[in-house]
């Protein structure tokens, strides 16, 4: 979905090679080094863009966790949770959602509802289930990743911010424009206090443009809009699409307040970027393409 309407990535990073196994283990020293192995392939391979190695990484170590299942399936939720993410990066979101689904449900039931790996977990269903059109869902699972963030980060910490911003963003697919307002400037004020140009800065200040725009608003819009657009020409890392739709709306802000020229020109920009090269993919869990910052990991299922 677009990064506007962006849920993002949460799932946690590799794990350090420090991560020692619980002695109830069913897997020897050599199958856990086999599957770090391919869970930190599959992470490197999804850092460059590349979903098809990452898929094939993720899938064989998928075949090493599945041999303590019945020990311990937490290394198991772990994976399914790496390759659901992958196959959503895809398209592939029918796939992703059974493996999403069931890494929840195991989640769930070994750290208790309010943990960590739990709200990252729904975050990638969160994700699928808005792929799918399951919009009530989505909010469902969000309204929930949020209170976790809270409780476990703070209310004022930058990951907290960044899951309010996606449930304000789905609450703006839903056209609940009060409850998303509300939201989108309780994110902004997380994330300018956090320095200036955020990266999280940006989905709230598009997010209440947007709004703006839609109830006439043009002075706010503009506003806000034109922060946004000097984060850009300040260097900020947007795709080109997200940033190009900004500059389309402020496009249409300049219409509709009579200054063609200027119009003229951030269509122009807008019609640049789309015509020249993709950034570097990014799978960091700040900012414009993550959410949930992951806790430390003391072992190796303990996310």
């Amino acid at each position: 979905m677009r990064r506007y309407f962006g849920l993002l990535l949460i799932i946690a990073p590799p794990l350090s090679a420090s991560a020692q196994a619980p002695a109830t283990a069913k897997l020897t020293h050599n199958q856990f080094s086999d599957w770090f192995f391919n869970n930190n392939a599959g992470w490197k391979a999804l850092g460059l863009n590349q979903l098809d190695k990452a898929e094939y990484y993720f899938r064989k170590a998928i075949d090493v966790a599945r041999l303590e299942l019945d020990a311990d399936p937490r290394l198991l939720a772990r994976s399914y949770g790496d390759l659901a993410w992958v196959l959503h990066r895809e398209g592939r979101d029918s796939e992703a959602e059974p493996l999403a689904r069931w890494a929840l449900t195991v989640r769930e039931k070994m750290f208790g509802v309010e943990k960590m790996p739990v709200a990252q977990t729904m975050y990638t269903l969160a994700s699928i289930e808005v792929k799918l059109g399951q919009i009530e869902e989505a909010e469902m699972l969000l309204t929930r990743t949020l209170a976790v963030c809270r409780s476990n980060l703070g209310p004022d910490a930058l990951g907290t911010g960044d899951a309010i911003n996606d449930l304000a963003t789905v609450y703006m697919m839903q056209r609940k424009y009060d409850k998303a307002q509300l939201l989108y400037s309780k994110a902004l004020g997380i994330f300018a206090a956090a320095g200036v140009d955020h990266p999280g800065m940006i989905v709230p200040l598009d997010g209440l443009a947007t709004i703006e725009l839609a109830e006439g608003r043009l002075a706010e819009a503009e506003d806000h809009l034109g922060k946004v657009v000097a984060m850009i020409k300040r260097g900020s890392t947007l795709a080109p699409g997200f940033a190009a739709r900004v500059l389309v709306r402020q496009a249409e802000v300049y219409r509709k307040t009579d200054r063609p020229e200027q119009a003229a020109k951030a269509e122009a920009d807008a019609k640049a970027l789309l015509e020249g090269p993709e950034p570097p993919a990014r799978t960091s869990p700040n900012g414009p393409t993550g959410a949930v910052n992951a806790p430390k990991i003391p072992d190796r299922r303990s996310d």
